[in-house]
């Protein structure tokens, strides 16, 4: 079986990344959830795990390889005993789920939504096909600001002497303000796992499509859930277009997501 790269594994619109380390060798035994690969994508590290137990047969990439979405990472031998139960638990139907409110993305309106419903004494579903939070938690409000606080005590330093102090070779680390702009993004992001979790929010990571007012189904990567619901709120929000720019103009500009992936200054 071939282990790729998938386009969920990554930030939205980041269609690389980069190997910074490879936790198992050929000829390992492994279990199904066992760390293999670690990545960066837009300073971001993200962990892969194999779905499926067996022995890694061969591994095609090393570390510091830039891989792109569909790069066939490493051939694993799935176990034989795995093998026939997939093949046994693929002959019978998804069990379906139920929920009194179903809750399509998990942006500042999706979650805010599930943990008042929760509160509420309600049974609500959460699902989110990347990271919860949203634009404003991951891309935009948050992330954005931090920068900007950076900025500010960066011209303040260089502006020192209007206020009577001196300061000698100003000057920044991109990298380490993008550090910290992930160190806030994480703390927070964290935080709303912690509140759903505690107020028994069941949260599903997958593509959710409605098939009527009282049906949802979920795509995820290896399965599709049927939640059967007595509600459904849509809080998917939006996502910006790209400019139809065909000159040389359009390999400079930036989107919200694209913006923290830049390295140098």
């Amino acid at each position: 079986m071939e282990i790729k790269l998938k386009a969920s594994d990554l930030p939205e619109n980041i269609k690389k990344a980069e190997i910074t380390a490879i936790k198992v060798k050929a000829g390992d035994q492994i279990k199904a959830g066992e760390k293999i690969i670690e990545l960066e994508a837009n300073k971001t590290t993200i962990s892969l795990t194999t779905e499926q137990s067996g022995k890694i047969e061969e591994i095609l990439v090393e570390k510091g390889t830039a891989v792109e979405v569909g790069t066939v990472l490493m051939k694993i031998d799935i176990d034989i005993d795995q093998k026939e139960s997939e093949a046994e638990n693929n002959k019978q139907p998804q069990k379906n789920l139920e929920s009194q409110i179903t809750i399509i993305g998990g942006g500042p309106g999706g979650y805010v939504a599930a943990l008042k419903a929760a509160k509420m004494g309600a049974d609500v579903t959460l699902i989110e096909k990347e990271n919860l939070g949203g634009t404003c938690l991951n891309w935009g409000c948050i992330p954005t600001k931090a920068l900007v606080r950076s900025a500010e005590i960066y011209n303040n330093l260089k502006n020192a002497a209007e206020f009577g102090c001196r300061a000698e070779n100003i000057d920044f680390k991109w990298d380490e303000i993008i550090g910290r702009k992930n160190k806030i993004v994480n703390q927070l992001t964290n935080g709303i796992k912690s509140l759903l979790s505690k107020h028994k929010v069941e949260v599903i990571t997958g593509r959710a499509e409605i098939v009527d007012k009282n049906t949802v189904l979920v795509v995820q990567a290896e399965k599709e859930l049927i939640i059967n619901t007595a509600n459904i709120i849509i809080a998917t929000g939006s996502k910006p277009i790209e400019l139809p720019i065909t000159t040389e103009a359009a390999k400079e500009y930036l989107l919200y997501s694209s913006t923290f992936g830049v390295r140098n200054h």
